[in-house]
């Protein structure tokens, strides 16, 4: 029997087995195994990934979202809790309704937005996962309604546009300087990086167009600012993604109007055409909850952000302020005695009793931004919210259930700050002073001024890529020192 056909009807493992029945010897099979890894080498070439059939493949989870709002109480956190959830790499959005720019942490997301300087209107932004924040390149705010992050990715480069177009209501003059302002974005952007641009365009492309910028899942009809989106996306050689796969009706349409009357896909996420097949799949998901009209529109993009950075190892921070209780410090006393019985005490076995009794009998301090949002009526109340969603959308109990949820979150915030004035005071009569200023701090909320976004160089002009930044400062501690 000719070994090629063993080869391609049972594999290595098979044939190894063949091998070894017919009294092949070890080097005999090592060599034919070698033999055939060459043969399938040259025939899928130099990337060994394609000759495993799509085995090891790895993807990144981009999606965009209208949230309406995010001055609600606790309503960030709650779109971060979705964003984990989903398993998201970067998410948009749109429509924050923040003023100036700058960028906050929460729980390990990086979110970077920038809005109006005065009014609490439009607005745009990025929130970036754990994983991702170390390959960001280029974080650059536009306007209140463009937002542009360059991340360093695999194969190449990827630069992201969050946009946010203005509503039917508004002039086509308006609309047509927000198109030119993000042309010249585009254009701006290096020619090698992989182009997603996305957000909520207020443009209704409808179903079964024949274009070469959109496919032919559409939903509802389309207009005249729908026209003049795939006219800009013929233009700049982009394609929206989330028009090609076909899906439910319930997963195409990305808003909904007040009652259910009305859906439409206003909501798109594009590529480039010469990297649409590395887009897997792209559709709006029903479950993402946060109390917006509009879906999350997500997008399975073939490759992976790269971090050649060492991971460092983070140090714990323990509770020492247990040790204060004469039980925990008897404990603890016992515990290091026990530890130190029978040999020889020097540095390092001190050293070691110490850290294994502190360990044991002082827990570990674990940050959480907004301890109030993990109430047990808050979570129960979001998790209902989500269902009643996915059951009804426009119906009467989803309704009352956002309402409910915004109650709720107030008084479980209010109900920590009275816990944490409370234990202030306490450690203020106490004579724990340094735990008292700790409380006021948290009590008080935000300790410094919001970082801006990008520093001006010698001319005043803003400079946001991170290698300028850093020459820039380099430059100003020489001229400094």
């Amino acid at each position: 029997m000719n070994r090629t056909l063993w080869s391609r009807q049972l594999g290595p493992p098979g044939l190894t087995v063949l091998l070894e029945l017919l009294g092949k010897d070890q080097f005999q099979i090592r060599a034919l195994r070698y033999t055939m890894t060459s043969h399938a080498f040259e025939r899928h070439g130099s990337d060994i990934s394609q000759a495993t059939s799509g085995r090891g493949q790895r993807y990144l989870n981009i999606a965009t979202w209208n949230v309406r709002t995010l001055n609600d109480c606790g309503k960030l956190h709650q779109v971060r809790m979705e964003a984990e959830r989903l398993s998201l790499d970067v998410l948009g959005l749109a429509e924050v309704r923040w003023t100036s720019s700058g960028q906050v942490n929460t729980n390990g997301w990086m979110f970077y937005y920038t809005g109006d300087d005065k009014v609490h209107q439009r607005g745009v932004g990025f929130l970036v996962a754990p994983k991702t924040v170390k390959t960001v390149l280029k974080v650059q705010p536009i306007s209140d309604r463009i937002f542009v992050i360059r991340l360093k990715s695999k194969p190449q480069p990827m630069t992201i546009i969050q946009v946010y177009m203005p509503t039917s209501e508004a002039e086509d003059d308006e609309v047509l300087s927000i198109y030119a302002m993000l042309q010249k974005v585009v254009d701006d952007c290096p020619k090698k990086d992989r182009l997603v641009v996305l957000g909520d365009f207020n443009a209704q492309i409808g179903a079964n167009r024949q274009h070469m910028s959109c496919g032919k899942f559409g939903v509802g009809e389309g207009n005249d600012r729908g026209q003049m989106f795939l006219d800009w996306l013929s233009d700049n050689k982009l394609i929206a993604v989330n028009t090609c796969s076909q899906h439910r009706k319930n997963q195409l349409y990305t808003w909904c109007s007040p009652g259910g009357q009305w859906k439409n896909q206003i909501d798109f996420i594009s590529i480039r055409l010469r990297d649409r097949r590395e887009c897997k799949d792209s559709r709006a998901l029903r479950s993402a909850d946060c109390g917006s009209d509009h879906q999350l529109v997500w997008m399975k993009l073939k490759g992976r952000s790269w971090n050649n950075k060492k991971l460092l190892t983070k140090k714990l921070k323990l509770n020492l302020e247990q040790l204060k209780d004469p039980v925990t410090a008897a404990a603890f006393e016992s515990s290091v005695k026990g530890h130190l019985e029978g040999k020889d005490v020097t540095w390092p076995v001190l050293a070691d009793a110490l850290t294994s009794a502190t360990k044991e009998h002082c827990p570990v301090v674990r940050k959480t931004e907004k301890p109030w949002i993990n109430d047990p009526d808050c979570q129960d109340l979001i998790d209902q919210r989500r269902q009643a969603k996915i059951t009804n959308f426009q119906g009467a109990d989803y309704r009352n259930l956002c309402k409910a949820v915004k109650t709720v979150c107030r008084k479980a915030k209010r109900k920590w700050l009275a816990g944490l004035s409370a234990e202030a005071d306490q450690s203020f009569r106490s004579g724990n002073t340094k735990r008292t200023y700790q409380l006021i701090k948290q009590i008080s909320g935000r300790r410094s001024p919001q970082p801006r976004i990008g520093i001006k160089d010698k001319n005043g002009e803003m400079l946001y890529e991170a290698d300028k930044i850093k020459d820039r400062m380099v430059r100003v501690w020489h001229t400094t020192l």
